[in-house]
């Protein structure tokens, strides 16, 4: 499909070239949606749309260009790629509707956990404005476990819509953390230190009761995790027994409104998620 750039009295289409792509554009849907156009058709007009305008500055940060994105990512198969490629040029990378609206998409096709993500990613760039992307993502964790209630994520799974009130502040286990004591149940666990770090978790080596013999990891996470905790028990369901403890094992998850805490085996070679690589990236999870 062409777009016909037609002359007009005003200077818009000089200083705006977007411009008449978004009437040629807005009269393709319209012809679409009555079924006067084809699929392809609609398809060739955004993707020409984007070749021409993905490298120009002026449109980088214009949310009717960020539009244009979403239709055309909408319509495709490949819509990873895409919101790849959207990324690498960097289109409206510092505001929050490019996360908002990827994790909306991801959501209705179910991939909660990737959906999860891309607000997390949103979130550690600080995109503006950054307190709606987290009220966003807050509302997002609260439609999920509703979706995924107890009986789902199995034994071991404890929900508290209270902030976590320990006598230990978790967010001071950042600067220091060694033989801290964090009261979780009726169960103590001593912290000996720090195995691992993220943007948004930390993960502890720690013994429960103080005791040497009996030692397990805490992942701290927030905002709250859940489905790590899932991943888990879908990993009790589907992984043979001879490769399962290749994974470790998750005991349980106490979840408040601000924090997650994930108790599950101390591993030396890595956390859940990249244990998981291989099967994911194979479909069999």
């Amino acid at each position: 499909m062409v777009v016909i750039l037609t002359e007009s009295s005003d200077s818009s289409s000089a200083h705006d070239p977007l411009f008449p792509w978004l009437l040629s554009i807005k009269k393709s849907l319209d012809e679409w949606y009555s079924g006067n156009v084809t699929g392809a058709d609609l398809d060739k007009l955004l993707s020409d749309c984007i070749s021409t305008f993905k490298h120009n500055a002026q449109y980088l940060n214009d949310l009717r260009f960020l539009k244009i994105w979403f239709i055309y990512l909408e319509g495709s198969k490949d819509f990873k790629i895409i919101f790849l490629e959207m990324e690498e040029n960097e289109i409206c990378i510092g505001n929050s509707l490019l996360y908002e609206w990827y994790a909306y998409f991801l959501e209705a096709k179910g991939k909660w956990k990737e959906a999860h993500m891309v607000y997390q990613i949103g979130i550690s760039r600080k995109a503006e404005p950054l307190e709606k992307l987290k009220g966003a993502e807050s509302l997002f964790v609260k439609r999920m476990s509703e979706r995924l209630n107890t009986s789902s994520f199995g034994k071991g799974y404890n929900l508290s819509k209270k902030v976590y009130s320990g006598k230990v502040a978790l967010s001071s286990l950042k600067k220091s953390s060694r033989n801290k004591i964090i009261e979780i149940g009726r169960k103590k666990y001593q912290i000996k230190g720090c195995a691992g770090q993220g943007g948004f978790a930390q993960v502890f080596k720690a013994y429960i009761d103080s005791n040497p013999d009996d030692v397990v990891a805490l992942k701290i996470q927030k905002p709250a995790f859940p489905w790590e905790f899932y991943m888990y028990r879908q990993l009790d369901e589907r992984i043979l027994d001879r490769q399962r403890s290749s994974f470790g094992f998750a005991h349980k998850i106490q979840i408040y409104s601000d924090y997650s805490i994930l108790i599950c085996d101390y591993l030396s070679n890595g956390t859940l998620q990249v244990g998981l690589c291989p099967f994911c990236s194979s479909n069999r999870i």
